[in-house]
Parts: structure tokens; sequence; C-alpha cells
């Protein structure tokens, strides 16, 4: 096979319910020049296995012998990958048939350093409910890592994602590589994200560390996403000193079953922590937030 120009890259782990609909979407795509490297990152359900099943030249499977995380998984891709550009998905999602042609015409176009997509919640009707864990990106500047590519040169000269941070390490990469050029936004780029529910043993670890991480993003780079005059999600700090703010999300999202209504009792605890979070690594760091 010819030297790829579009390297893509699938870290997974425990993706068993959509990992086949994910590599059939860019198997299908209408731009053939391209590899498909899957980085099954010790995956306890039977993921591997059916990626194994499907049988294509294009195909590079790589094993982590212990589970490293996304950045770390994303990163073995990162290495071996031989595109001029690289492209990113995650397993729990589906691109559409001219994801990578899109993204191509943009780079060619544009002559940017990256090339950031859209994606969608389920389908672009989709409502959600208080209960999904909602992952979207309508309008760009999110950077998210379920759809972006990149100049490869780039992602190996900046040795990829940053492994130590907690969250937000796609934000964290598409800051260093603006410091070479740009990142512009596709609409036509398309990726739909598969139906998630939060948990509360979850919503209390991302808020934790999505605040620590907020922190950093904004000492490396002054980075100010959600940061008003030094205020840190402004609302969120008001509900903290009065809790009944947080009665607003009934009319910000659907409560259709009993999961949704439980969604309520995460909220106030979420904020809490969030605000510790946040407090503790300022402190740390020498930021001032609040």
């Amino acid at each position: 096979m010819k030297r790829p120009l579009a390297s893509i890259v699938v870290a997974t782990y425990n993706n068993s319910k959509s990992i086949t609909k994910c590599i059939n979407s860019i198997l299908k795509q209408k731009f053939k020049n391209f590899e498909l490297i899957i980085v099954d990152d010790r995956s306890e359900d039977n993921t591997l296995e059916l990626i194994e099943k499907i049988k294509d030249r294009k195909i590079i499977t790589i094993k982590s012998k212990k589970n490293l995380g996304t950045p770390s998984a994303r990163n073995k891709g990162i290495k071996i990958a031989k595109g001029k550009y690289t492209f990113f998905i995650d397993g729990d999602c589906t691109a559409n048939k001219t994801w990578i042609k899109n993204g191509l015409k943009t780079f060619e176009k544009e002559k940017c350093a990256g090339v950031e997509g859209k994606i969608y919640y389920i389908s672009k009707n989709y409502k959600p409910v208080a209960s999904d864990d909602f992952v979207e990106n309508k309008s760009g500047n999110l950077f998210l890592g379920g759809n972006i590519a990149y100049k490869t040169e780039i992602l190996k000269k900046i040795n990829g994602f940053d492994k130590k941070l907690l969250r937000m390490q796609d934000r964290d990469l598409a800051l260093k590589v603006k410091k070479f050029d740009n990142i512009v936004f596709c609409k036509n780029m398309i990726v739909y994200h598969q139906k998630c529910k939060v948990t509360f043993k979850k919503r209390k670890r991302v808020c934790r560390e999505i605040a620590k991480t907020r922190v950093l993003l904004f000492k490396r780079y002054n980075d100010r996403s959600e940061i008003f005059f030094r205020i840190y999600r402004p609302l969120n700090l008001l509900a903290t000193f009065f809790p009944p703010l947080i009665f607003g999300a009934l009319f910000l999202h659907k409560y259709k079953t009993l999961s949704d209504i439980k969604t309520l009792l995460y909220i106030y605890p979420g904020i809490i922590l969030e605000r510790i979070s946040l407090w503790k690594t300022c402190f740390k760091e020498k930021i001032f937030l609040i």
C-alpha cells in the first residue's frame, strides 16, 4: 500500500457496544488513502475481539499491555502514524462519509496546523435528557479529541498529548499546536457521539479534575475559557453560596425518567467539589482565581 496521506487514530477502552460501527464508518469513507490505527487500551470487555474480527489492510491494531489512559493510547498512535495529517476519533463515535475528505480540503485551503470538526450527540435533532453524559461541539473552539486533526509533524514535535493532565489533554494539545499555526473549524467534518449515561461517581470525579486542569491551562497559556474576570463559572460560584439556584437546571434539561430526576442530587455536591478543587490547585500553583 502506498504511503497514506492521512492517519486515523482511534483510542478505545471498553467500547464493545460501539467500536464496530466506529470502524465501519471510517472504512466507508469516500477518501481512501488512509491508514486506520486502533489502540486498544487494555479493554476488559470484548472490544479487542470485535476489532480483530474486521479484516482490512488499512487497519493497524496496537494492544496495550496495561490500561494507560486515553492520552497515552493516542500517543502510541501518533508515534507510528505515517500520514501527513493525523485525525482523531473516539471508539464511541461514528464519522460521516466525507469526514476525512472535508478535513483534508480545509487543510489545503487554509494552510493551517489543525482542523476541528463538529460533534453531534446521537444526531442533529436529538434533545438530551438530564442523565445524558452530553458531548457536543457545534461551533468550535472546544478542540475535543473525538473529532480533530493535525499535521503529524507538529504532533511529533510536541510529543503528543500530556498524559500527566487529569482532564482536557485535548485542549492542552490544541493550545500547544496553536503556537505553530491556526486551528480552523470545519462544520462539514462531522462525527456523531453515541448515547451514554452520567453517574454520580463520574460526575464527582469530572468536576474535580476539570477545575484543576482549568487552573493549569490558565497558568500555561492564559486560557480564559469559562473564566470571567478571574471567576471560574460564575453561576456555579453563586450556587455554592445560594443552593436554590441549582433548581434552574430544571429549565435547562429534560427530565423523563427516574435516572434524570436523580441527577438533581448530583448538582450541588459537584459544584462544591469543583470549587474546592479549584481553590486547592490555585493555592498550590500560586494562581488567583475565584
